[in-house]
């Protein structure tokens, strides 16, 4: 599968600000630090994006730390009894959670940044797309009335989609207000 333009607009602006950006196909990855990632990827018009812990999906990878982590230190305590080996279990699982909670921070403000230059981008278009449209309604005021549109014995009168430069209203003050 071939990347979007819109995405591959999206993957220059954020290398230019300092994200790695890894094309895979379809969709893009934003490579974050501690095997943290995001999947971006445009289905239908719409951003969707997916945080990752290493290979797994962030909700897999989060039930399994809160679920793991207790197992392996009730298995240790079962196992040896109060002993060193089951303090490091305890310890090292406390700091995994610790770890967990930091990567979800970090891919939650890497969604959120990708979300806001997403919008920035759609706004842009929403411009460009705006700006086309009214200057083809223009091209269209200065034409001339087709005459053979017109049907034949009715009374048409030709008028203006875009109202003529006289009454748009300008943002200038006029002179001719006194204060």
């Amino acid at each position: 599968m071939s990347l979007d333009p819109t995405l591959g607009a999206l993957r220059s602006d954020l290398q230019r600000l300092g994200f790695v950006v890894v094309p895979h196909g379809d969709h893009i990855c934003v490579r974050l630090s501690m095997l943290a990632s995001v999947r971006v990827r445009i289905a239908e018009g719409a951003l969707q994006l997916q945080p990752q812990f290493g290979p797994l999906q962030r909700a897999t990878a989060l039930l399994l730390g809160v679920v793991g982590i207790p197992a392996v230190a009730v298995a240790a305590f079962a196992a040896f009894g109060l002993e060193p080996v089951t303090l490091a279990a305890g310890a090292g699982g406390v700091a995994y959670l610790f770890s967990d909670a930091y990567r979800l921070i970090l891919t939650e403000s890497c969604m959120t940044r990708l979300q806001l230059l997403w919008a920035a981008h759609a706004s842009d278009r929403n411009h460009e797309m705006a700006f086309a449209a009214s200057s083809s309604l223009r091209q269209l005021a200065e034409q001339p009335p087709n005459e053979s549109l017109a049907l034949a014995g009715s009374r048409t009168q030709s008028r203006s989609p875009v109202p003529s430069p006289a009454f748009v209203p300008s943002a200038a003050p006029r002179a001719d207000r006194s204060p």
